[in-house]
This record gives C-alpha cells, structure tokens and sequence, in this order.
C-alpha cells in the first residue's frame, strides 16, 4: 500500500522535477507507472490472501487457489512489461496521469475488481455461517472496511476517470487503504482485534 501511495505521489510531483507544463512519461515515468501497478496488484492480491486465511485459520491447497496464485504472480510480472497495460503517459501539473490504454488494461481492471469483491464474498459467506458472538462481529467489521474500500477504489480509479474524465481524485484509493490498514492495526494492537 505504502508503495501504490508512494508512486502516486511521485507522479503527482513528477512535473515539479522538469521545466515543462506537463511531463511525457520517459523511462523514470515508465518505472513509476509500473510498480505502481505492481503495487496494486500486491495489495489486491494479499487483501485475498489475509481473508482467505483469516476466515479459515488456514491456507487451503486447492485447485483455485493454486491458479488464483499463478494468475496473480503472472499479472504481476506483466506490470513490468512495456506497452502491455498502457502505452504514453502524460502527467500533469495538477498530477493527472494520463494513459494511451491498451486492450489488456481491461483484464488489469478485471483482476483488482475480481479480488475486492472475492474478498467480499468470502466475508459475507463466512459472516452468515459462523457462530462465535465475536468472529461473527469482526467478520462484519471487516466486510464493511473492503465495503467501504471498494466503493471509494471504484468510484475514484474507475468511474470518474473513466466516464467523466475527472483524475483529481485518483490518490484516494491508496489513501483510504491506508487508513484502512492504520486503523486495523490500531484496532489489532490497542483491542486484540482479530
């Protein structure tokens, strides 16, 4: 998360480390787009993993997960390869990034998206068949928290860039899952959650 954050913020300043307007992504524009996604694609797929283990108290060994697993290391390694997710990038002064997106940029969205609502799934199932009073309850708070960041990731990284072309409000995916987690933590060490 601290790495999506980071690298976000970095094309936010990236304008300020040239002399132009606006900053056509070169090769240092490139890298930070691409462990951007790299970033992105770790948080999303560890956000699996910690439910998955978290509502069973174990890993299970079955076929999905093996696949889940080879598919999520896959994308990952494809972040890093040019030209496959986007293709120009042009940052602006207000920190805008601007991408040539490319036909396989779909299946990027497919997997972050596929991944909330995966985690969503198992929380909600897994909230309706407990019986314990309060892994019931933490299931539910829980739930609500990738709730939560689903409609802001969503809202801010899909939909208003996508569908009314307003990029202002791209960082607060990460920043929100940043709260998220701080407040998990805080949560875990002053309360024993979880």
């Amino acid at each position: 998360i601290i790495g999506w954050a980071l690298f976000i913020l970095l094309n936010i300043w990236m304008p300020d480390f040239t002399e132009k307007w606006e900053y056509v992504g070169g090769d240092l524009g490139y890298l930070f787009e691409k462990i951007l996604f790299a970033s992105a694609v770790i948080v999303a797929s560890t956000s699996y993993w910690f439910v998955q283990y978290f509502t069973k108290q174990r890993f299970e060994l079955s076929l999905f997960n093996y696949f889940l697993l080879f598919f999520q290391v896959s994308i990952f390694l494809a972040s890093f390869i040019d030209n496959l997710f986007y293709t120009k990038i042009t940052i602006q002064p207000d920190g805008q990034a601007l991408f040539v997106i490319q036909p396989l940029s779909l299946l990027f969205s497919i997997f972050i998206f596929s991944h909330i609502l995966i985690a969503l799934f198992i929380l909600f199932k897994e909230s309706r068949r407990k019986r314990e009073v309060i892994m019931k309850g933490q299931l539910k708070v829980l739930f609500a928290i990738y709730l939560f960041f689903l409609i802001v990731s969503v809202t801010t990284n899909w939909i208003l860039p996508v569908y009314f072309q307003i990029f202002t409000f791209n960082a607060f995916g990460p920043t929100i899952s940043l709260v998220v987690v701080g407040g998990i933590v805080y949560a875990i060490t002053r309360y024993q959650f979880l």
